[in-house]
This record gives structure tokens, C-alpha cells and sequence, in this order.
């Protein structure tokens, strides 16, 4: 979820993510195909980038209780 959160935080940008991350751009990019893929949400348009985004808060709230 790490990389998804950071990945929308820095407005999709790819480049940016992957060096904060420390992980290859393409491995980054990867990734995000395969969440796209699983989860059949597209997360350049807005609503699907907010729904990532609050399921990845959700997860963090759920993992620190």
C-alpha cells in the first residue's frame, strides 16, 4: 500500500515515487499496472485515485489498532 499512497501524494508521478521509494521507475510502474488490473480502477481520473487513496488511510488506521 506504501507504494500506491506515495505514488498518489506526489500526483502520480512516476519519477518522483520511484526515487523516494528507492525502487526502479519501471518496477514502480509495474506495480501500479497490476493494482489497476486488480482492482479495475484508473488512477489518473480523480475518483478512483480518491478511492485508492482513502483504502490505503483505511489500511493504516486498521494496521496501527
Amino acid at each position: 500500500m506504501e507504494n500506491g499512497k506515495k505514488y498518489l501524494e506526489n500526483y502520480t508521478n512516476t519519477s518522483l515515487t520511484s526515487k523516494q521509494l528507492f525502487i526502479h521507475r519501471n518496477s514502480l510502474q509495474y506495480r501500479i499496472e497490476k493494482f489497476e488490473e486488480k482492482t479495475n480502477l484508473n488512477l489518473k481520473m480523480f475518483t478512483d485515485a480518491m478511492f485508492a487513496y482513502y483504502a490505503c488511510l483505511d489500511f493504516e488506521y486498521i494496521d496501527e489498532n
